[in-house]
């Protein structure tokens, strides 16, 4: 009788000196080099960065590979073709900001399940909630990039986010069907809140960044912590959606004479609408 072959173990390399380690977990935890120590242990904004682009790109194209293929409409084929090819040219810039995507394994195996079990494969292209959803899973994406420091994240992904959440607007209005979200409490409870819970982990329950002034819309000055819930607030208590956010410098001064730190202190601690342009 044969003896069995002793089958090699298995080694893992580092993606940035290619040195091999016995365990994966080894692999991803090389500090050899300074590109090791780059790639393998991103700051945690950058970490961040990456990590919350990359699972809103793979939830926009679980929605738009079906979509692109089954639709009965040209014009939404073809958005759905631009979105994909739009999420390919973020996935090209996410290449250079030196990050291991092996750290994330763990979390996007989790998005893919959370993904099945909202909308079972190719079971809700008909109706347009997975569409509103990427719409506005794209537009906080955006938000919390813009309020990243700009050595982390440069004009070039905002650019290609503000196109992508273009795109995605116009493929929503393709639907003619009202907003699936009515309120902040189906935000919350429905599909969208879910998937926020799972990319946006620092988020709801992370603590409170110090209030700063936005100009919304050129018309409504607000007190918030950052442009995500200057879209809130706008969205609860306006029914405002996508709309337009100026961040303001605390030194600047208004026509009236007022700082825009004296108009922050008009909220007393509390994000909200401070005031109206004239």
């Amino acid at each position: 009788m044969r003896a069995k072959r002793k089958q090699p173990k298995r080694k893992y390399a580092c993606l940035a000196c290619r040195t091999e380690y016995p365990s994966r977990n080894m692999a991803v935890n090389c500090k050899r080099t300074e590109l090791c120590r780059m790639l393998n242990h991103p700051s945690k904004e950058r970490r961040r960065a990456y990590l919350s682009q990359n699972l809103v790109t793979a939830s926009i194209l679980y929605c738009m590979y079906p979509l692109n293929e089954q639709a009965s409409s040209d014009p939404i084929r073809d958005l759905a073709a631009q979105i994909i090819e739009a999420t390919d040219r973020i996935s090209e810039q996410l290449g250079k900001m030196v990050v291991n995507p092996g750290l994330f394994e763990k979390e996007q195996a989790e998005l893919v399940d959370l993904l099945v079990s909202i909308w079972k494969p190719g079971g809700f292209f008909g109706c347009s909630e997975a569409v509103e959803t990427m719409h506005i899973l794209a537009f906080d994406l955006l938000a919390t990039l813009e309020d990243m420091p700009k050595e982390i994240v440069g004009p070039e992904f905002i650019a290609l986010w503000k196109k992508l959440l273009d795109l995605l607007a116009a493929l929503r209005d393709e639907f003619h069907e009202p907003a699936r979200y009515a309120s902040w409490e189906d935000e919350a409870n429905g599909p969208l809140g879910r998937l926020r819970e799972a990319i946006f982990r620092d988020g709801p329950k992370a603590a409170r960044n110090p209030l700063r002034l936005f100009l919304a819309n050129d018309r409504f000055w607000i007190a918030a912590s950052s442009k995500n819930e200057v879209r809130e607030i706008l969205k609860r208590e306006l029914g405002l959606i996508n709309p337009d956010i100026c961040g303001i410098q605390n030194s600047e001064v208004m026509e009236n004479g007022m700082s825009a730190a004296d108009m922050i202190a008009l909220a007393e601690g509390q994000p909200g609408i401070v005031g109206r342009t004239e």
